[in-house]
């Protein structure tokens, strides 16, 4: 995963990390043994066996109440910074919905939402 995101080095989980071309964001979480993580509601952990990764599957109805965020509310942010960001998802013909916030070193918050609910492509800014 790359994310689009960069801040002051000394301020940050993961600025000290090499970039260059991709950074596995969920091994360095791994590494920090989940310490900054928020993992709530039906949240499991698994190697996919298809590409030998940690995956999480997250189950319930309520997205409020099942997620994972990486970094955890009160955290410093992760520190990566890059052009692009990289998710798989396996879809099971279930709704979801997956929302990334990423935040500049400006504190300027970006909300991507991305959900199966959706009709059509929408753009909202303040």
């Amino acid at each position: 995963v790359s994310g689009a995101m960069s801040a002051p080095l000394g301020k940050t989980l993961f600025g000290n990390v090499f970039k260059s071309p991709y950074v596995d964001v969920l091994k360095l979480f791994a590494a920090e043994d989940w310490a900054h993580a928020e993992v709530r509601g039906d949240v499991e952990q698994a190697i996919d066996k298809d590409i030998g990764k940690r995956t999480f599957v997250l189950r319930g109805k309520t997205a409020a109440c099942n997620f994972l965020a990486l970094p955890r509310a009160g955290s410093p942010p992760l520190g990566v910074d890059g052009a692009f960001m990289y998710i798989q998802l396996r879809l099971t013909g279930q709704p979801f919905v997956l929302h990334v916030d990423v935040m500049n070193q400006d504190k300027f918050v970006i909300r991507l939402s991305f959900s199966s609910r959706y009709v059509m492509a929408k753009r909202a800014g303040t």
